[in-house]
């Protein structure tokens, strides 16, 4: 087994209330902190799943009930608010635990090159899509953190994953379309 490197992007929109928007940025902002929060704490007892530690470190008001600290700052995922045409956004950075053997992530190619034929790992370009056990790993990793963020979300808040770097391939914005 291994450990995968991945980094996700979760679009996201806080629930706001009963049909209201928050006019204050700073409730919209605790908001999203409290999100951000529940979505690695709830990642956190993913058994396929190791998160990065910190985070991102969010502040609440439970005064760091999981990392035991006195302060009210947690371990958690960054968040970031719309900026322009880019959503409001939560990032996890972590490692999914993969069976498949060490390949890499595209199909091998063979180049000419002054006289000599040199066959090697591929590279990423628009003729080459990755190998099927990625796509297979990716489709896996996204339905595990979809499963974990329903549970860890309350009714109300919607989310979408928006992009997720892994080994080395993006998918969803900006890149692979998602398996």
């Amino acid at each position: 087994m291994k450990w995968v490197p991945f980094t996700v992007h979760i679009r996201i929109t806080p629930d706001h209330g009963s049909g209201e928007i928050k006019s204050k940025r700073f409730e919209y902002w605790r908001d999203m902190q409290k999100l951000a929060t529940m979505a690695y704490e709830g990642l956190i007892d993913e058994s396929t799943i190791q998160v990065a530690t910190p985070g991102g470190g969010q502040q609440t008001s439970a005064s760091g009930y999981r990392a035991g600290g006195m302060g009210g700052m947690t371990a958690g995922a960054a968040a970031k608010p719309q900026i322009g045409q880019s959503p409001a956004q939560l990032q996890i950075t972590g490692f999914y635990q993969s069976s498949a053997q060490n390949i890499q992530p595209h199909p091998e190619r063979t180049l000419i090159h002054a006289g000599e034929v040199v066959t090697g790992p591929g590279s990423h370009s628009a003729e080459a899509n990755p190998v099927a056990t990625v796509g297979t790993e990716v489709a896996a990793l996204k339905t595990t953190l979809e499963t974990v963020l329903d549970a860890a979300f309350p009714v109300g808040v919607s989310y979408q994953i928006f992009r997720l770097d892994y080994s080395g391939i993006t998918w969803g914005d900006r890149g692979y379309h998602f398996p």
